[in-house]
């Protein structure tokens, strides 16, 4: 077994466990007790090795308290909640700002175009507004943005002359398309620290906050 003659292992017969414990073990037994050792470490080195390779660093996760250079704890767990929530959104947000801006859009304008395409029909400006992921006052603001860039059509409706109607062009439906990938692609990578079991304890612990917000 070349492997095992190139290995040092105890010379002794004599080692001693945890607990200080003097044994006496037969000189192919500490043979084999070293593969073994040596083979754990190996899988460990391997394994760690893959880790970093994945671009991941094995460290503490920080807390609220460190990351905001808090010097006293919180008034209470819910005012951390709290502010972690609104933390994490603010860093998820800036994430997805920062990519869109290569298309030149901003999340408003991006939220606008994906419910104009998810309904598939011209659809009214306020109901654009109380569909958005984030309350848009200034809804008419964001609707003359998208038709300067040629993103979508606006036309008074033939039922109610006070009401104005939007709808997605051709040319906003190709840029949406081309950012499905991308998209789809920062979700996952945001969220990759996260199992899949995690994220859906988390969807529905922000949906009960919700509720009773809006209760």
């Amino acid at each position: 077994m070349p492997f095992a003659a190139a290995v040092p292992g105890p010379t002794s017969r004599h080692v001693r466990n945890f607990c200080g414990d003097r044994l006496r073990i037969r000189p192919e037994s500490l043979v084999q007790l070293s593969l073994n050792f040596i083979g754990q470490h190996l899988t460990q080195c391997a394994l760690h090795v893959n880790y970093l390779r994945s671009g991941k660093i094995n460290r503490a996760m920080p807390t609220l308290q460190n990351e905001l250079k808090k010097r006293g704890p919180f008034a209470s767990v819910e005012q951390e909640a709290m502010l972690s929530i609104l933390r994490t959104s603010d860093l998820l947000e800036n994430r997805l700002a920062r990519l869109l801006r290569e298309y030149g859009l901003t999340p408003s304008q991006y939220n606008v175009l994906r419910i104009l395409r998810g309904e598939g029909k011209p659809m009214p400006c306020l109901e654009v507004a109380q569909r958005m992921i984030q309350v848009a006052p200034a809804i008419t603001r964001v609707v003359d943005q998208l038709l300067k860039l040629n993103f979508i059509n606006k036309n008074r409706s033939a039922d109610d002359g006070r009401v104005f109607m939007i709808e997605l062009k051709p040319s906003g439906t190709r840029l949406l398309k081309k950012l499905d990938r991308p998209m789809l692609d920062l979700h996952t990578s945001l969220m990759e620290c996260v199992t899949k079991a995690e994220q859906k304890s988390l969807i529905r612990i922000l949906e009960a906050v919700r509720t009773g917000i809006t209760a």
